[in-house]
């Protein structure tokens, strides 16, 4: 099992999605509205206050979440650390007020409704001022469209 201890930069709870900040040795919650903190490295496996040591799990499998819709893709969520269990969870987790650039993060594949495989890939950033629509397929691929005809392919 690969976990790697990191020292907490805000108090994180188990199962929060991480990032790194502050020279890669800060543990920060993953958020959707984050430029620095939306490339997650892994889970906590515990809570930690800020300050102290947080073991973040980097394992391909991690089975200390809740509430995932198995088979779905989950997504680093508009609420710091959180996960969304499917891409229409991501995309209603974001207020409709909003606007600006929100990142759009896979974490994995659910297995369960607890158990995720990471797959973690990078941030696709997402112009909330100028998205027009949006189509999700079955297969879990898809794409945004943009008021300027810009495609953002969403294809696994």
């Amino acid at each position: 099992m690969s976990r790697v201890t990191f020292i907490a930069g805000e108090n994180i709870n188990k199962g929060d999605a991480i990032a790194l900040g502050s020279g890669y040795s800060i543990a920060r919650k993953a958020s959707a509205t984050s430029s620095l903190y939306n490339s997650v490295i892994g889970f906590a496996t515990h809570g930690a206050a800020a300050g102290s040591a947080v073991l973040v799990n980097r394992d391909t499998i991690f089975t200390s979440l809740s509430g995932l819709t198995p088979g779905q893709t989950s997504y680093v969520s508009y609420a710091s650390g959180s996960v969304v269990s499917s891409y229409d969870g991501w995309y209603n987790s974001i207020p409709i007020t909003s606007s600006g650039t929100v990142y759009l993060t896979s974490v994995g594949r659910n297995l369960s409704s607890s158990g995720i495989s990471n797959q973690i890939e990078p941030a696709v950033a997402v112009d909330l001022d100028n998205i027009f629509v949006y189509f999700l397929l079955e297969d879990g691929s898809g794409y945004i469209t943009t008021e300027d005809d810009g495609i953002i392919s969403l294809e696994r």
